[in-house]
């Protein structure tokens, strides 16, 4: 176990740009495990006001990502392939993307997560393969702050 690669991964995470969009986001990373909590904001609704794909996309591979990035210490990986299955909508709360690493499987990782509401209601899931880039942990800023 390498908790300070999994605290490194949070780093990164959260020093990412693109978390600006998504106040209050958190991470917490563990072997195998990646979850994600994030605050619906209405900021995100598409004209059906209700929560748009994107941020559906975004939580679930992020948590499969790094549930996969748990146990890859040497480089960045990159999503080679991301699948989601929706389930339903999203109108506000607090939701969780839990993501699980299925399986190393030689040159790249197979990962799947799941969203749900504050009661635990399943909204959606899907599944990615993820690949090692020759991008080093060790060269990105974020991963040691």
């Amino acid at each position: 176990m390498d908790k300070s690669h999994w605290k490194k991964l949070e780093n990164l995470f959260l020093g990412a740009n693109i978390q600006q969009m998504y106040p209050g986001i958190s991470i917490q990373i563990s072997a195998n495990e990646a979850c994600i909590t994030w605050p619906v904001e209405s900021g995100h609704f598409h004209g059906g006001n209700a929560l748009h794909g994107a941020a559906y996309f975004k939580l679930l591979d992020d948590a499969a990502y790094f549930a996969a990035a748990s146990i890859h210490t040497t480089s960045f990986l990159v999503t080679g392939m991301y699948s989601i299955k929706f389930i339903k909508p999203v109108y506000s709360g607090v939701i969780t993307a839990k993501g699980v690493l299925a399986e190393p499987s030689g040159k790249y990782f197979k990962s799947s997560s799941r969203l749900f509401n504050e009661s635990g209601e399943l909204l959606a899931e899907g599944s990615g393969i993820f690949i090692p880039t020759t991008t080093l942990w060790s060269s990105l800023k974020a991963y040691h702050m």
